[in-house]
């Protein structure tokens, strides 16, 4: 089965709810406008990250489909949900939301808690139908910070069905306007590792793809394998073009990039998606000092948190280089977020 035949299945189950359910691909503008009207929305969320997670997670499958979600009320828009339907080498079919498991929907502001409910009901009847399409047995759904109070109908919902729930850890800075109080937050040896040495320059690129590709070759020197294809690279340079990402990087005395930070954003978050570090200069504490430049950013972007990644209450003994990465990290958060994982069965829900 093609990519085009299992999207014409499932777009053929969407037209059985009307003009109720609308896919992203054909109104990637409805979804911009929909995802502006939420409270908080999550960079995972955007068009422009699932544009990217798209072409990079293909190349790992058969059959890729983006059949993401936007519910309409006549001529209101109330939720949004990234999905995307996988098929491997074997055959076997899998739902989520472009490389993470199944996020929650987000839901309009103008969106009242009686139609939240209605949606929710809609949204899984829908997922239970897809899964028997594709003979899915599996679902596994990922719930994390939304700005929500507490647990929405959605979590409610799919716990209760849940066969198994794991929790992960996010952590996250607070973004105020001022430098200071943000800093008060940080690992007390970090503020005397934030400042750039003289013969260094730091930037935030503009439209400058000549460095852009510099970047993208030391990240192929420090890595020693082209990693990704260079279509992904040019969607992540379109998306600095479009004011979707920013890209602070450190020069040394030549000229030349010697590390810089790749970060994603919505209008509410930041999100650290590429870090790359010439080994040659260690010593020069270039990822606080990148961290700490992209944070003027995130100000000035009136971000209202940086998503920095995840730990662990434990790691394993062959982790340690996560377990650095972590640490790292960790020294530039304020708050650590629960993320649960939930295992299930579909089953119909009741109304």
């Amino acid at each position: 089965m093609s990519n085009s035949k299992i999207r014409l299945k499932v777009l053929s189950l969407y037209k059985e709810y009307k003009d109720t359910i609308m896919p992203r691909k054909e109104n990637i503008s409805l979804w911009a406008e929909t995802s502006q009207n939420v409270d908080y929305l999550p960079v995972h969320y955007t068009n422009s990250y699932m544009d990217y997670q798209y072409e990079y997670h293909k190349k790992n499958f058969k059959n890729y489909v983006d059949i993401s979600i936007i519910y309409k009320n006549k001529n209101d828009s109330l939720s949004i949900w990234p999905l995307a339907l996988s098929q491997d080498n074997k055959n076997n079919f899998k739902i989520d939301s472009f490389g993470v498991p199944i996020l929650t929907p987000l839901f309009a502001l103008n969106c009242s808690k009686k139609q939240e409910k209605l949606i929710i009901s809609f949204y899984y009847e829908i997922l239970e139908k897809i899964s028997n399409l594709f003979n899915i047995k599996k679902i596994i759904y990922l719930d994390f910070y939304n700005s929500k109070k507490g647990f929405c109908n959605w979590f409610r919902i799919i716990s209760n069905n849940s066969s198994s729930v794991n929790i992960d850890y996010a952590l996250y800075l607070e973004i105020d306007k001022d430098i200071n109080i943000i800093k008060k937050s940080f690992r007390k040896s970090y503020k005397s590792l934030i400042k750039l040495d003289n013969k260094f320059r730091i930037t935030m690129l503009e439209n400058n793809e000549k460095k852009w590709n510099e970047f993208r070759k030391l990240h192929y020197k420090v890595a020693k394998s082209i990693t990704r294809n260079k279509k992904t690279w040019d969607i992540q340079f379109s998306h600095i073009i479009s004011k979707d990402a920013f890209l602070i990087y450190i020069e040394n005395e030549k000229g030349n990039i010697i590390g810089g930070g790749y970060f994603n954003c919505s209008k509410d978050e930041c999100f650290y998606s590429v870090g790359v570090y010439d080994k040659d200069y260690l010593d020069y504490n270039l990822g606080h000092i990148i961290n700490y430049y992209s944070i003027k950013e995130m100000i000035s972007r009136n971000i209202k948190w940086f998503k920095l990644g995840h730990t662990k209450v434990k790691y394993k003994k062959s982790e340690k280089k996560l377990e650095n990465v972590s640490k790292f990290k960790l020294g530039f958060t304020s708050n650590i977020f629960p993320e649960f994982q939930i295992t299930n069965t579909i089953k119909k829900v009741k109304k």
